[in-house]
This record gives structure tokens, C-alpha cells and sequence, in this order.
């Protein structure tokens, strides 16, 4: 009985050490504290890792956030952080506190607040500057604080008041040429920087008084040696101002100012560039041109197509055209060497008939072509060969002897070179039926199965 009670006593004891155990080591939360962000805290990112510190064991905590301190339902985390799920707004404050609880009880922390950093804007450009001529005026400006997706250069009529759009313009471009403008008129000019948030503040602004000078208009016509007028011949000027002349070769550019260089260009041909200093209300300027020699397209060969075999009629064909609307004079090259020999010049059509050839032969031509003014163009080099031998037709035919119902034929051999004979016959004298195919070198043949008595052709 001894025993027994003191069993149950070291039992008793060992209970009370567990229990004295939980209420040594569990220690219930504190209030959490010394928040990150700061309590109040701006510019802070919008993409922001909440933390606290907060004493206890075995701890969690429930996370309110939001944008007014009238809570909706907290986020339970494990650990002393809490990263914000979306990408909160530029400019705004926002509400937090946070709940630490463990088995022993929990404790609200103070609500805290922070103001997210402002919207990046783009900074604004700097050293506007513009530049007016005659015709134009010409705008640059600086920018070198980082990646934006365009500029917007605005302008205003109104005395640097009611803006409107000009040009919206790539990130690269960094300057912009107005030419729309009205003489006597005061202008402001501005541009911003545009990132995917928005536009940033004006660069500083520029103004411009255009005035536009006194101007002329210059005519004239563009001329061939031989003084025919060139149509379609474009005419370029040095103030942007351009031209082309009609089918007389006339033409005529206004709005002209001071000294004006003007160059004529037309594919083909050179002319000498004008320049005329401007000093009454029209001006003349004839140009004359020559034209550029360009050899003759290379002539392509048609007929008898390249390889092409058992060619009985042995006409040259090919086509061929110059740039210059030259006249053309062909040579014809033709013989049995891969290099044939000239045979014919100054032929002005693109064909050429071959009048003495061989048969079974192979041949080789190319053509030459000259636009009389040293331009040549040479075509390639093609082979054909003639047909075969052509087989003379038999002769004599006559009937040697005749039966009841047949009939022996003969006739002469004139060729050597035949691939056999054909046998026809007729009953009038008109149509004909094949009777039978023959060797080569046959001479005679029996015909039978005749009707009696009846003719036969």
C-alpha cells in the first residue's frame, strides 16, 4: 500500500511539472511595433512589404489593409510580413494595423498609415530652340532623362495661351520643321515628354514672328540638244519648293525667295544645275539636257528554243528593247561551234531566217545588239539541232500480177535512211485506209482478200 501511494504521488508530481512547463515557455503576444513602412511614412513604394516586430510564442497574425482605417476582413500570415498583393495607386495613403494571437490570447497593434510615392512622370525637355527661314520655322530641343514612348510639341496662335497638338513624334526624333504658317502671325511653341503614366511639364517655351519675305516665281523649259522640250523632268530647289515639267517640257515654281539653286533630274539624262538670284516678280531659266547613253537591254532569244531538236525551219527569233528608245542594229552569230561566227549585221528586225543548213546537225547562235551610240548588249549562247535527213518518196509503183481475190505490188526504193514502208488503199480514189506496215528495203507486196471484179485504187 506503501508503493501504491507513492506511484500515484510521482505521477501527481510529473503532471505538475508539464503543466508549470506550458505556462513557463508560452508567452502570450505583445503589441506589435516599429512598423515598416513607418507610421506616416510617404514616397513609399507601390509594390510595398508590410513588417512588424511583436513579442510571444508561437505566433500569428491577421493583416488589415485598405485604403480608409474601416477595415474589411483581415489576411492571416505566419510570419511578421506581409507583402501587398497588387500594385497599390501613386499618390494615395493607405491603412494598416495587424493582430498577434497564440493560444494564450491576442493584441491589436495601432493603426498605421503611409502615402505612396507621387506618379513618375517623365521630366520635361529642355533647350527648346527654333530656327525661321522663308518658308519654315525648325524646332530642336534636348532630352537625355530616360525611357519615354514620345514627344508632344504643341503650338499657339493665342498669344501663349489655348495650346493644340502639332506633332506627336517618335522618342528618337528631336526636332520638327513647321511649315504651316501664315504670314505676319506670332507663334509659341512647347513640347513635353510622354511616358506610359502621362506627360510631363512643358519645356520652356518659344516664340517665333513670322514674317515672310517678298517672293517670286521662276519658269522656264527643259530642252534636248536639238531643243525639243524633256516631259516629266522633276525640278528641285534649295527652298524645298519643287517641280516637273509638262509634255512641252514647261514649268513653273512659286513662292521664291533671295538666291535659288535648282537642279533637274530625269533618270537617263544630265543637266547643268541654275542658280538665279531672285530680284523681280518672275524669272526665267531654261535648262538644257543630254542624254546619258544605256546600252540596249540584253536580248532574249525565243526560237529555236534552247536544246530543242528536229528543227526543220530555222528561223532566229528574239526580243530585245533599248532604255534610251535608241534604234537597235543586231549581228547574228551562227555555226556548228560553241563560239559561232558573225553571219549577218545591221539587222533591224528580231528575226533572221537561216537558208542553208544541214540536217541531223547541231548548231549554235547568239545575238548582238548596238544602239549605234557604243552601247552593246550580247545575249547567250543557245544550240538546237536540225531533223533527220529527209526520205524521198518510192516511185513506180505498178501492180506485177493479179488473182481472183488479190494482187502483187512493186515500186522502187529511193531512200536510204527510211524506217519502213505504209501500204494504203482505196475503193474510190479519195479516201485511203492504212492495208499494211513494211520493213525497210521492202520493194514488193501481196495485197489479198479483194472482192472479184471490183476496182481498186
Amino acid at each position: 500500500m506503501k508503493y501504491k501511494f507513492i506511484s500515484i504521488g510521482i505521477v501527481l508530481l510529473f503532471f505538475a511539472f508539464i503543466l508549470s512547463g506550458c505556462f513557463l515557455f508560452n508567452r502570450p503576444p505583445t503589441t506589435p511595433t516599429n512598423p515598416i513602412p513607418a507610421n506616416g511614412a510617404t514616397n513609399v513604394s507601390v509594390n510595398p512589404t508590410l513588417q512588424w516586430k511583436c513579442g510571444g510564442s508561437n505566433l500569428k497574425y491577421l493583416v488589415y489593409f485598405g485604403e480608409s482605417s474601416d477595415f474589411s476582413t483581415p489576411t492571416a500570415v505566419a510570419e511578421n510580413n506581409y507583402t501587398v498583393p497588387s500594385t497599390l495607386n501613386f499618390n494615395s495613403t493607405y491603412y494598416w494595423k495587424v493582430t498577434a494571437k497564440n493560444s494564450l490570447g491576442k493584441k491589436d497593434g495601432p493603426i498605421w498609415s503611409f502615402t505612396t510615392e507621387s506618379t513618375p512622370f517623365p521630366a520635361p525637355p529642355e533647350n527648346l530652340a527654333a530656327i525661321s527661314s522663308s518658308t519654315s520655322v525648325t524646332l530642336k530641343w534636348e532630352y537625355t532623362s530616360g525611357k519615354i514612348l514620345s514627344f508632344d510639341l504643341y503650338k499657339s496662335v493665342d498669344n501663349n495661351k489655348n495650346y493644340t497638338l502639332l506633332k506627336k513624334l517618335s522618342p528618337t526624333e528631336k526636332s520638327y520643321v513647321d511649315s504651316d504658317l501664315s504670314t505676319n502671325t506670332l507663334y509659341y511653341y512647347m513640347v513635353k515628354a510622354h511616358n506610359k503614366y502621362g506627360e510631363s511639364k512643358s519645356s520652356n517655351i518659344v516664340r517665333v514672328s513670322y514674317k515672310i519675305k517678298d517672293t517670286y516665281m521662276i519658269s522656264g523649259y527643259v530642252l534636248d540638244e536639238k531643243q525639243n522640250g524633256i516631259p516629266a523632268v522633276n525640278l528641285f530647289t534649295n527652298q524645298g519648293l519643287n517641280a516637273q515639267t509638262d509634255q512641252s517640257g514647261y514649268y513653273s515654281i512659286s513662292s521664291l525667295v533671295g538666291t535659288v539653286t535648282i537642279i533637274a533630274s530625269k533618270t537617263n539624262w544630265t543637266f547643268t544645275p541654275s542658280q538665279i538670284t531672285l530680284s523681280s516678280a518672275t524669272s526665267t531659266a531654261n535648262f538644257i539636257g543630254v542624254k546619258n547613253d544605256v546600252p540596249p537591254d540584253k536580248p532574249t532569244l525565243i526560237s529555236p528554243t534552247y536544246g530543242e531538236t528536229d528543227v526543220s525551219n530555222v528561223t532566229l527569233k528574239w526580243s530585245d528593247s533599248d532604255p534610251n528608245g535608241d534604234a537597235i542594229h543586231y549581228k547574228v552569230y551562227f555555226g556548228v561551234n560553241d563560239t559561232p561566227s558573225l553571219i549577218a549585221t545591221n539587222v533591224l528586225n528580231t528575226s533572221y531566217s537561216i537558208k542553208k543548213f544541214d540536217y541531223s546537225k547541231k548548231y549554235y547562235w547568239k545575238i548582238v545588239a548596238d544602239d549605234g551610240r557604243g552601247g552593246i548588249a550580247t545575249s547567250d549562247t543557245w544550240s538546237f539541232t536540225t531533223r533527220s535527213t529527209p526520205i524521198s518518196a518510192p516511185t513506180a509503183l505498178k501492180v506485177l500480177s493479179t488473182g481472183q481475190t488479190s494482187v502483187v505490188l512493186s515500186w522502187n526504193d529511193n531512200s536510204s535512211n527510211e524506217a519502213g514502208f505504209e501500204v494504203y488503199r482505196s475503193k474510190d480514189g479519195l479516201y485511203y485506209t492504212l492495208v499494211k506496215k513494211l520493213n525497210a528495203n521492202t520493194t514488193t507486196y501481196e495485197d489479198q482478200g479483194l472482192e472479184p471484179s471490183a476496182r481498186y485504187y
